[in-house]
């Protein structure tokens, strides 16, 4: 009896080890994926960057009576996966006019192009009727912006996808607004 002693010891550790593993794999992975158009699954990175941005132009493309404009922001730094960057946001909103001057009031969407140091391009939009959300500060320029979604480019961005946050700091006002901007999230692994 005394030599099947180690014999089960050594079974029940086995079995807590065959058992462990079975608790592992039903676990969330550490790192989000996702599941491209061809069906391969990738890890999500970490996406996150900084810079100065100042706005250069407002736009009313639309005929009159339509009470929405678009924002031209320009916005240059640094960040993971473009490096060195320069990038054009453009937000549509309702406007009022205040003193012959038109002010942005609700957001309702907007997209970006990213332009990294070797010239691939990165793509994103926002929209409020997709989730997208918009907190204006009291001095109408800064703001804070979630849901964002990455949604592919040129270059090693072709299929990226992803999302993050932007928060915007306004340190010049009207009538060229300008600040600090930092956004983080994640983006599909470039390259892949």
């Amino acid at each position: 009896m005394k030599r099947y002693i180690p014999l089960f010891l050594g079974l029940a550790v086995l079995g807590l080890f065959i058992f462990g593993c079975d608790a592992i794999v039903d676990q969330e992975p550490i790192h989000p994926t996702f599941t491209d158009i061809e069906g391969n699954v990738g890890k999500m990175v970490p996406f996150k960057g900084s810079g100065t941005w100042e706005a250069v132009d407002f736009l009313f493309p639309y005929p009159e009576g339509v009470m929405e404009m678009y924002v031209v922001v320009e916005f240059e730094g640094t960040a993971t996966h473009l490096g060195r960057f320069e990038a054009v946001w453009k937000g549509r909103y309702t406007f009022i006019v205040v003193d012959d001057f038109p002010v942005p009031t609700d957001y309702l969407s907007s997209s970006t192009i990213y332009t990294a140091a070797n010239g691939d391009e990165l793509y994103d939009k926002g929209c409020v009727n997709d989730g997208t959300e918009y907190f204006p500060e009291e001095d109408g320029l800064s703001f804070f912006m979630t849901g964002i979604r990455i949604e592919g480019g040129t270059g090693r961005f072709e299929n990226a996808v992803g999302s993050y946050e932007l928060t915007c700091i306004a340190t010049v006002g009207f009538p060229s607004p300008g600040g600090t901007g930092e956004f983080e999230g994640v983006i599909s692994r470039p390259g892949r």
